[in-house]
């Protein structure tokens, strides 16, 4: 059983260094991963972003519709005041 420990233990280390020298021994790979970090973070803020707007949009069409249900009360009314003049 210690040395399955150990044997697995060695394997991920081992899978661990074998990544990192991956990574050094292909040239650029650094820019790639950091210019993939800024894009994921802007991909995120964009998402942050679109969020807000759906919901700022959701209560400006709930106030719309609001204001256009005072303004057809007040135009039934005034239709009444209207018809009495006439």
């Amino acid at each position: 059983m210690d040395s399955e420990l150990a044997q697995n233990v060695s394997t991920t280390i081992a899978g661990k260094i074998n990544a990192s020298d991956i990574l050094k021994a292909i040239p650029g790979i650094d820019i790639l991963v950091m210019i993939l970090q800024a894009v994921g973070v802007l991909f995120i803020i964009y998402l942050l972003f679109m969020i807000i707007r759906a919901i700022t949009g959701i209560n400006t069409s709930r106030r719309l519709k609001r204001v256009a249900e005072g303004v057809e009360d007040i135009n039934k009314k005034l239709d009444i005041l209207v018809k009495r003049k006439k």
